[in-house]
């Protein structure tokens, strides 16, 4: 799958470091989502930061091809992981949509 987002999709991409914690918010519009479709879109850990180990969270809203907005979940996989992985809360596979594909959430995860 492939997930487009341009720099102006990116209204709110950003982290707080607290000793090995780090808190990331993002707010990521306007998104185009196509080619072999899959139930994961991600987003790069910033700061070059890779997770210690596992984290779920439910700190995630996102539009799905311009419906409404709807609760869903992000998760780390394990340690050495770099991205922030978002899932629909049914895990189903997100829809071939331009420009109208949004994710809205925030994760504490720990790092090296």
């Amino acid at each position: 799958m492939t997930w487009t987002v341009e720099a102006g999709d990116a209204l709110t991409y950003c982290y707080f470091l607290s000793g090995n914690q780090l808190t990331v918010l993002f707010d990521i519009i306007t998104t185009t989502v196509g080619g072999t479709l899959s139930n994961n879109l991600r987003i790069k850990i910033p700061g070059g930061f890779t997770s210690k180990p596992y984290v779920l969270s439910v700190s995630l809203n996102y539009s799905d091809a311009g419906g409404g907005n709807t609760a869903g979940f992000v998760q780390i996989t394990g340690a050495g992981a770099t991205n922030i992985e978002c899932y629909k809360l049914n895990v189903a596979n997100w829809s071939a949509a331009t420009n109208t594909t949004g994710v809205y959430g925030e994760i504490v995860l720990e790092v090296n």
